[in-house]
């Protein structure tokens, strides 16, 4: 959503801010409102906000590395899989008759290429591509 409205960025960052600092905060709310700020990490007026509030630790640097540690697990724990897909799609550039193969696969199988394009915007889990059977009715 932010990334194709970036001027909501700001917004949506004070509100996942808020939440999450808020008393009232039910203990199975924390989770989902943890991950949508997940989701958000790579726009950088999120980035920003948490730049700023790690900004408050006002010279704590092992408070600062613990965030910063928690920061780039939820960040591998978030792209890591969609990465490998983008990768994967890459590298199978470097061997066109490949690629033009498993394009013309996904094309007339149905459902593939909308399970590809959900799992490279971050929608689908990643595993719903990097599996065998997938990857075996994409090239053969």
């Amino acid at each position: 959503m932010v990334s194709h409205r970036p001027e909501w960025a700001r917004s949506v960052g004070e509100y996942l801010h808020t939440r999450l600092h808020e008393p009232s905060l039910a203990e199975d709310e924390v989770e989902p409102v943890r991950d949508a700020l997940r989701a958000f990490l790579g726009d950088p007026e999120i980035q920003g906000r948490i730049a700023g509030w790690l900004g408050d630790v006002r010279g704590d640097i092992a408070a600062v590395d613990r965030a910063l540690a928690a920061y780039r697990r939820a960040r591998w724990r978030r792209f890591a899989g969609k990465w490998a897909v983008e990768r994967l799609i890459g590298y199978s550039m470097m061997v066109p008759g490949l690629f033009d193969h498993a394009v013309a696969r996904i094309g007339r199988r149905r459902g593939m290429a909308d399970t590809l394009v959900g799992v490279t915007g971050a929608v689908l889990p990643a595993r719903a591509v990097l599996n065998p059977l997938f990857l075996a009715r994409m090239v053969l």
